[in-house]
């Protein structure tokens, strides 16, 4: 009797104080763990991407170009008649010019931009003329080395109008007479195309050189390409 009326009885006050605090630890984990699982996720902060520069089109700078020409003798100075005995003129040159024809060469320039505007130039090149009798003058042969300024006008953000001038020391033989030695005047207009690969650029030019004693001038069209380190 005393067995059965002790399964019946209710718990004591203290056990089942017990029993409520240990289920209260118990579920105290899961509740905060599924708090931190279903409540909002922190916030990222995001990062702006980094500014970068835009690459330049043009770069300036010490540079190397290499430039070649084809064109034409535009004027020549007259030659003295030459003496074939004393007094007697050789016939067929009294009062002739020599009569150049076809010009090509070669021209290398290496400089460094001053400015974006202004360059400054060291020039070497020679220079070939036909000709065009069958005496004793010949082909002309001018080699040539100088300095020159050149100024660079923007037309676009990589076309330049480029206009160049400058002196330089001549030497020109025809292979007959001894070579002439003295000034000579050089300049050119034309455009300068920046392309898209970087440090080259390409140009055309009209290109002159005078060479002062004789006095020749010698025109042409000169396509170039030039480096900028």
């Amino acid at each position: 009797m005393n067995y059965y009326a002790s399964l019946i009885r209710p718990p004591r006050r203290g056990t089942c104080s017990s029993l409520i605090a240990l289920a209260f630890a118990t579920l105290l984990p899961c509740v905060a763990s599924a708090q931190t699982t279903t409540g909002p996720a922190p916030a990222v902060q995001s990062r702006e991407p980094r500014q970068q520069e835009p690459i330049a089109s043009v770069v300036r700078g010490f540079y190397i170009e290499a430039k070649a020409t084809g064109g034409y003798t535009l004027a020549d100075q007259n030659l003295e008649a030459p003496v074939v005995g004393p007094g007697t003129p050789y016939p067929t040159l009294a009062g002739a010019s020599e009569r150049l024809g076809g010009v090509a060469g070669l021209q290398l320039n290496i400089g460094y931009d001053l400015t974006e505007h202004v360059a400054l130039q060291a020039v070497v090149g020679n220079m070939f003329a036909s000709g065009r009798r069958a005496d004793y003058v010949r082909d002309l042969s001018i080699a040539y080395g100088g300095l020159q300024a050149r100024l660079a006008f923007d037309l676009t953000d990589r076309l330049d109008l480029l206009a160049s001038v400058g002196v330089a020391y001549a030497s020109q033989d025809n292979q007959v007479e001894a070579s002439e030695k003295g000034a000579a005047v050089l300049g050119g207009i034309g455009f300068e195309y920046y392309v898209h690969v970087r440090h080259f650029s390409v140009g055309l030019e009209l290109s002159a050189l005078a060479p002062l004693s004789p006095s020749r001038v010698f025109l042409g069209l000169s396509p170039m390409i030039k480096y900028t380190f």
